[in-house]
C-alpha cells in the first residue's frame, strides 16, 4: 500500500484535497497522512494582514483553531478517520520529516504561487502533487517534455508510483523525435505515447495551455538551478503552473 503526505494550509481548499485523496484511494489503494502546520504566516496572506494591523498571535491562534476544527470535520464527514496531525515549527524541516513515512506529498495551489510551495518545489525530496482547481480522475494524462533531467526524474517516479497506468500525451515545443531521449526511454518501458508538438510562438505558447487543462494530471519536471524548467520557452513552467487549472504532478 502506498501513501500520501495531504497537507492542509490556513485558507487552503480542504474540500479539494480530501476529494483528490479519496480518488488516491479508491483507484489506487492510497493510505493518508494528513497534516496541518501551525503560524506558517509568511505564506497566509490574510494572516500577514491582520498582523499588520496589529492583532495579537491569539487572535491568530483563534483563527487557526478554527481551521483545524474545519479540516477535522471535513475529513471525518468524507469517511477518513486518520486522526489529523497538528505541528508547528519551521515548514520546511516539518514536511521533510514527515515526507520519510510516505510515497508522496499532496497539496493545494493558486495562480499566486506562494513562498511553501515554491519551498517544497526547490527542496522536496518525494514526488508532489499539486491539486488546483479540478478534482483528478486519473484517466487522461500528459508529459510536458523538454528532454531535460527534471522531466525524465518525473516521468519515471510517476510510473514507478502508478505501473498499470500505460498510455501518454507527450506535448512538447519544437519537438525532434529523433532527438529526443525521454520518448526513446518511455518506448523502451512499453508505454503508449502520443506526440502534440507545438511551435514556440506566442499563439502556440496559449493553445499549449489550453490543451494541456483538457488533461486529468500533467506531469512537469521540477524546479532547476536559476528557476523553472530553463529549457521550456524562457517562463513557460511558471505560466502552467499559474494556469493550469488541473492536477500537476513533479517527480
Amino acid at each position: 500500500m502506498k501513501k500520501v503526505l495531504v497537507l492542509f494550509r490556513y485558507c487552503n481548499n480542504e474540500t479539494i484535497l480530501i476529494e483528490n485523496y479519496k480518488k488516491l484511494q479508491e483507484k489506487f489503494g492510497f493510505d493518508i497522512l494528513p497534516l496541518y502546520i501551525r503560524n506558517v504566516r509568511m505564506s497566509v496572506p490574510l494572516a500577514n494582514n491582520l498582523l499588520s494591523t496589529s492583532i495579537t498571535t491569539e487572535v491568530i491562534n483563534e483563527y487557526e483553531d478554527e481551521t483545524i476544527d474545519k479540516i477535522k470535520k471535513a475529513l471525518k464527514s468524507s469517511g477518513i478517520e486518520k486522526e489529523l496531525i497538528v505541528d508547528i515549527g519551521i515548514a520546511k524541516d516539518i514536511i521533510e520529516e514527515y515526507l520519510k513515512r510516505v510515497d508522496c506529498i499532496l497539496m493545494d495551489a493558486d495562480e499566486n504561487l506562494d513562498d511553501m510551495l515554491l519551498d517544497i518545489l526547490k527542496y522536496t525530496y518525494k514526488p508532489v502533487f499539486i491539486v488546483k482547481k479540478e478534482i483528478c480522475n486519473f484517466e487522461k494524462f500528459a508529459i510536458v517534455s523538454d528532454d531535460g533531467i527534471k522531466i525524465n526524474k518525473s516521468v519515471t517516479s510517476f510510473t514507478r508510483i502508478f505501473p498499470n497506468i500505460q498510455e501518454f500525451d507527450l506535448l512538447s515545443f519544437d519537438f525532434k523525435n529523433e532527438k529526443n531521449n525521454l520518448l526513446e526511454y518511455i518506448n523502451f518501458k512499453g508505454f503508449k505515447v502520443n506526440i502534440k508538438n507545438f511551435s514556440s510562438d506566442s499563439i502556440s505558447r496559449e493553445k499549449f495551455i489550453i490543451n494541456l487543462n483538457n488533461y486529468d494530471l500533467i506531469i512537469m519536471g521540477n524546479l532547476s538551478r536559476s528557476f523553472f524548467f530553463e529549457k521550456i520557452t524562457k517562463k513557460m513552467g511558471i505560466d502552467l503552473l499559474k494556469n493550469i487549472k488541473n492536477t500537476i504532478f513533479i517527480g
